[in-house]
């Protein structure tokens, strides 16, 4: 692990580098889980901790099947929207054609009136 020198106008000093502030965190973590352990009494710690912790974990899986369901009716209702959004689309690119389409045959007709005008 490496430290990174920081240099001040009166000394130098060294900083200790992220990874061990994170180890020192995680160190601390566990020393006070323990000491909160020996608090507890021995049949609570058996009887309570995993009833406690699977209440914990029935109140995550409700709470992450509600999230699952909130993004599934948003997806559906995200892909309704760009259904209509489409569907729109298409139907003025439909109209688009149809009008450039008229417009062509009208000027074709109106040089074919013409072109019958000078082989006359």
């Amino acid at each position: 692990m490496r430290s990174t020198e920081v240099t001040g106008d009166e000394s130098t000093r060294e900083q200790p580098a992220p990874t061990h502030l994170m180890l020192a965190f995680g160190i601390g973590t566990l020393v006070g889980i323990g000491v909160a352990m020996t608090w507890l009494p021995e049949r609570r710690r058996r009887r309570g901790l995993p009833r406690y912790l699977a209440r914990r974990y029935h109140r995550a899986r409700g709470a992450s099947g509600a999230a699952l369901s909130d993004l599934r009716g948003a997806g559906r209702e995200m892909i309704s929207d760009f259904t209509h959004e489409l569907a729109a689309n298409v139907e003025a690119a439909r109209e688009q054609l149809t009008e450039t389409t008229r417009d062509h045959l009208k000027g074709l007709r109106k040089l074919r009136r013409e072109r019958r005008k000078l082989l006359r």
